[in-house]
């Protein structure tokens, strides 16, 4: 597993260390290392090659539409988690995504 955020690198480094999860994680990519935004699928094309995983095997948890469309565009199958920031595109994420979760805790993978 890896993560590819928007989020700047130190304040997920921060975040890792405080939760203790950083250990399950192979590496992080962010948006400003890719030079582009989630609207763009370079960042999980760059993850899923970095995690040498063919694109249709790998799959990506993602909360906002923009960065869902994008992966989902790619040919990556796509789980929309749910975000109160996110709440007025819900709809549209729900009808874009393959899967859509409240909360990380309620996927299972099948």
């Amino acid at each position: 597993m890896c993560i590819a955020t928007n989020t700047d690198r130190y304040l997920v480094e921060k975040a890792l260390t405080k939760l203790g999860i950083g250990e399950f994680f192979e590496f992080t990519i962010t948006t400003g290392e890719v030079c582009r935004g989630k609207h763009d699928p370079l960042i999980f094309l760059t993850a899923a090659d970095k995690l040498g995983v063919p694109i249709g095997e790998t799959i990506v948890f993602e909360d906002a539409l923009h960065g869902i469309s994008s992966a989902k565009g790619a040919g990556f199958y796509t789980v929309a988690v749910y975000d109160a920031d996110n709440a007025g595109d819900q709809e549209l994420i729900k009808a874009t995504a393959d899967e859509y979760i409240h909360s990380l805790g309620e996927w299972e993978e099948s």
